[in-house]
């Protein structure tokens, strides 16, 4: 069965990310979380150059994420989110 799931989620991955091309948004994914089982179909796009806006919504079970992610500069993210939980964080990132 979970096999089954897997399989069928991957073909419709290919189908959203074909839709997702022609309306001109970045990002379309099917998300699997194996630890929970949950399945969300997850779309995002810029708004800006420094502004990514991310979508999540439940595909087997019911849940929608909004997700808003600015990059302060090269070094400093900031990234909130609003669903049956809200929160924010900031990253910064170190390269070596």
């Amino acid at each position: 069965m979970t096999a089954a799931t897997a399989m069928g989620i991957a073909g419709s991955e290919l189908l959203a990310r074909s839709i997702g091309n022609r309306l001109g948004i970045e990002e379309v994914q099917i998300q699997t979380d194996t630890d929970s089982g949950t399945s969300s179909l997850v779309i995002g796009r810029y708004l800006s150059p420094r502004l990514y806006i991310r979508y999540y919504t439940g595909i087997f079970e019911r849940s929608n994420i909004v997700q808003l992610r600015y990059n302060v500069s090269n070094k400093v993210t900031l990234q909130t989110e609003t669903g049956s939980q809200m929160g924010a964080d900031v990253f910064y990132t170190i390269e070596k």
